[in-house]
């Protein structure tokens, strides 16, 4: 169900209720996650993926929220 959901995507990492993306869809590249209990074949978009966000702000989702932590490399 994930496929397609973020474009250029450069790592992914996931565990059992999100996946944490470090993309690069335009002229920069930032931090996205998607919540896998909200995303469903009907979904929007907006429902269950989030971001863009810095490297900081996703540091602090990833402590907050128990993402799966993703680097830039």
């Amino acid at each position: 169900m994930f496929i397609g959901r973020i474009d250029e995507p450069k790592s992914i990492k996931s565990n059992e209720n999100y996946i944490s993306i470090y993309a690069c869809p335009e002229e920069y590249c930032s931090y996205y996650y998607i919540d896998k209990n909200k995303d469903h074949k009907f979904a929007e978009h907006n429902e269950f993926v989030y971001g863009p966000y810095s490297e900081n702000q996703f540091s602090v989702l990833v402590s907050r929220l128990g993402l799966p932590s993703v680097g830039s490399e």
